[in-house]
């Protein structure tokens, strides 16, 4: 049987999976706010834990970090790029509350590649390393490094990576080509909150095994992610920006999982405030997400209302398709069908994912086996990142391969986006 947590400001809620049924557990009324051991201490205290063979966590809590910039950890900025008089230097538009919170500085050293693949500059590793060790000194707690063409060509990630490992190896690396995301300053946001989110991540895993442990000892861990899929506690730990929205999107899956719906529009409501959002094929639809510093997650397409339920009915109403409403049934969609275990959705949501990755990028005419090869390749990855999320290797496999020709560049240039998933351990 699996066990999903919701934890949120308004307390926790459990429910469980044991084959093909699906029932709401317990609630609890500690918020997150409390810290996520007491919120979850307090929930499990409250669920069915009779033969649970896991736990999954879906949580608030990295949303709330992000909105105030408590727990994030200072990082350094390092870019490899052709010029380091870019319009758009590092950390450009982020929230003053954010920057001050994670930053230590940044750097601008020559490298990257274009896009036709070709090298823009080498990076100086002795330049890297000093910047490495006098931002260690300064007080980062992790180096960001983003490289223009990186998701073509990460051969100059990988290097400052190993450089900086071997030198420096108390200064954890994150890696935007492994972040992923296609534009750089996007890319580089979300590879910078990565690092900063790190060390939170390993407190936080820690202890929500402890708390597990005093329920149901040895019983796996797992985290809800932003598109509704999970991962294991050493993905999360090296991997925290997944867990951004991972509420929300467990919710919208859990709503169709309990409508028995695979394409609905899913609207939460509690009377003054909520969302609306889509599923499709059984998961949330994907947008922009966080713009504010913008980032490179598929994060769950939402429409946000404040006090206006008619403002958030009229934008329902022009989506095709049923209507499924969790909570209370906003002004303008009383013929919705509200479920009566709605606040279970995400508890539901978190208890029948599934471990799932993806990979994207950009292939520059391959120089062995063509673009099937080079596309081989990429999904062999994507194979290898869901198994490191939690999936049974004999579980893994690719549920889809897009791949588009990058028309306005010269030469064989595809873009390659490749989902895989599995079957939890």
């Amino acid at each position: 049987m699996r066990l999903g947590v919701h934890l949120d400001a308004a307390g926790g809620r459990t429910a469980v999976v044991a084959g093909d049924e699906v029932r709401a557990g317990g609630v609890s009324p500690t918020p997150v706010s409390r810290g996520v051991p007491a919120a979850l201490r307090a929930a499990l205290a409250a669920a069915p834990r009779d033969q649970v063979d896991s736990v999954t966590v879906a949580t608030s809590w990295f949303s709330d970090v992000l909105a105030t910039g408590d727990e994030l950890e200072p990082v350094a900025v390092l870019r490899l790029a052709h010029s380091d008089r870019s319009v758009f230097p590092p950390l450009s538009g982020w929230p003053e509350h954010l920057r001050g919170a994670v930053h230590v500085g940044s750097c601008v050293q020559p490298g990257g590649h274009d896009l036709s693949g070709r090298p823009l500059g080498a990076p100086d590793q002795e330049a890297v390393l000093r910047f490495a060790r006098e931002s260690a000194e300064a007080g980062a707690r992790g180096l960001a490094v983003t490289a223009v063409g990186a998701p073509m060509v990460a051969d100059q990630e990988i290097a400052v990576a190993e450089v900086v490992h071997r030198r420096a190896p108390d200064l954890p690396v994150t890696l935007s080509h492994e972040v992923g995301g296609l534009g750089l300053l996007a890319r580089e946001n979300t590879t910078v909150l990565n690092a900063a989110l790190r060390p939170a991540a390993e407190r936080l895993a820690d202890a929500v095994r402890a708390v597990v442990d005093e329920f149901l000892p040895g019983v796996p861990v797992l985290f809800g992610r932003h598109d509704a899929a999970l991962m294991n506690t050493e993905y999360l730990r090296r991997f925290p920006v997944a867990a951004l929205a991972a509420d929300v999107a467990a919710a919208l899956r859990g709503a169709g999982v309990l409508a028995g719906l695979d394409d609905a529009v899913v609207v939460e409501w509690d009377g003054s405030r909520g969302f609306a959002g889509r599923i499709e094929t059984g998961l949330p639809r994907r947008g922009n997400g966080f713009r504010n510093p913008r980032l490179s997650l598929p994060l769950p397409d939402l429409v946000a209302s404040g006090a206006d339920g008619a403002a958030l009915a009229a934008h329902v109403r022009a989506e095709p398709g049923p209507v499924v409403v969790l909570g209370e049934l906003p002004d303008g969609l009383s013929d919705a069908r509200r479920l009566a275990d709605g606040r279970w959705a995400a508890a539901v949501g978190a208890a029948t994912a599934q471990p799932a990755a993806e990979v994207d990028r950009v292939l520059v005419e391959p120089s062995s086996g063509g673009v099937d090869g080079a596309v081989d390749r990429v999904a062999e990855e994507a194979l290898v990142r869901v198994i490191s999320a939690g999936a049974r290797p004999d579980s893994a496999r690719v549920d889809g391969i897009r791949t588009t020709p990058v028309a306005y560049l010269p030469g064989n240039v595809h873009r390659v986006q490749v989902r895989a998933s599995g079957v939890v351990q």
